[in-house]
């Protein structure tokens, strides 16, 4: 992350061959695992902002507040 600040990019504009530069673990499926929304939908922990946490919680406070389709 350092790097990428210092050179003004963001982790999903580095190729493989720039990510592989700093760990030879990283594979042709690390590129889609850098992506906002993919990190985003893989969160499991309850409260998360994974879009289904984040649905459940709308649920809940529409239910409680009597608003809207629970």
């Amino acid at each position: 992350m350092r790097d990428c600040l210092k050179c003004g990019r963001t982790l999903e504009e580095l190729t493989l061959v720039e990510l592989r530069l700093f760990s030879r673990r990283f594979d042709a499926g690390a590129l889609a695992l850098l992506l906002p929304d993919r990190a985003v939908a893989r969160k499991r922990s309850r409260g998360s902002t994974a879009p289904r946490e984040v649905a459940r919680a709308l649920r809940t406070w529409r239910k409680k507040l009597g608003i809207g389709n629970a």
